[in-house]
């Protein structure tokens, strides 16, 4: 399955280290050869422990950076969302998508439930809810 970067986890009135870890540990354990983390740099050590095989890298803050650092790992995939609060905000989340061609797994991205504000070269979005939540597939 080649190489997946996970864009998830946040840090402060909310934090969430155990989403991120776990989509990379099933992306692992689904056959992906390479798996990288990007994470806030607040939550990099928990989020390394818990996914000791992956490696990890401190998430961005603005989509030409995010886009950057994908490329520079020659993503195949990306998974994104898993845990991701507040690290990044809906138009960084926008502009990111609207650069990368790839295949994308969204996982708890409110932006992403919205059909007009998804990329239009995106033509399908696995948008993964919680209970209470909008969900679009």
């Amino acid at each position: 399955m080649g190489r997946i970067v996970v864009i998830g986890g946040s840090y402060g009135e909310i934090t969430m280290i155990g989403a991120p870890a776990l989509a990379a540990n099933a992306a692992l354990r689904s056959g992906a050869g390479l798996v990288q983390l990007m994470v806030p740099a607040d939550i990099r050590s928990a989020v390394a422990t818990l996914s000791p095989c992956s490696t990890i890298r401190i998430l961005p803050t603005t989509a030409v950076d995010v886009f950057g650092a994908v490329e520079d790992y020659h993503t195949d995939g990306v998974v994104l969302g898993p845990g991701l609060v507040t690290s990044l905000s809906g138009d960084v989340l926008i502009d990111f998508l609207g650069r990368f061609n790839g295949p994308v797994v969204a996982c708890c991205v409110p932006v992403m439930a919205t059909p007009s504000r998804r990329p239009s070269h995106m033509p399908v979005a696995i948008v993964a809810g919680t209970p209470g939540r909008n969900v679009s597939r």
